[in-house]
């Protein structure tokens, strides 16, 4: 092997292991949500940047966007919409929701629910 290739090879696993796994950014998380009226699925797309949330009668989805944000960090999901006096979603005067990803503990204006792991092989 030439001295030339193998510092390629080391600099390309140098460099993977700084951006880390790609299912760590590109991954998806699916929640199980009880609320008062029923279950709610909330369907979190890393690597779009978007929350899909369904009860069997609604879909709501955020999106990453002028409008609307969405943040997923280790410890936490948080998406809404952001303070935009523009805003054209009559949802966007009041929606602010944050799950923690370590007691799924979904908190919003509209009061607090308890989620859980979706029936699937990835971490919650």
């Amino acid at each position: 092997m030439s001295l030339d290739r193998k510092l390629a090879e080391d600099a390309k696993a140098a460099l993977a292991q700084l951006q880390g796994p790609p299912s760590a950014t590109a991954a998806s998380v699916s929640l199980l949500c009880k609320s008062p009226k029923g279950t709610v699925l909330v369907s979190v797309d890393m690597g779009r940047r978007a929350v899909r949330v369904e009860d069997g009668m609604f879909v709501l989805e955020y999106k990453e966007s002028a409008e609307q944000y969405v943040t997923v960090t280790e410890g936490a999901i948080e998406f809404g919409c952001r303070e935009n006096k523009n805003a054209t979603s009559p949802f966007c005067e009041v929606d602010r929701n944050r799950i923690d990803r370590r007691t799924g503990v979904w908190t919003a204006l509209g009061g607090i629910l308890d989620c859980s792991p979706a029936p699937t092989k990835r971490q919650f």
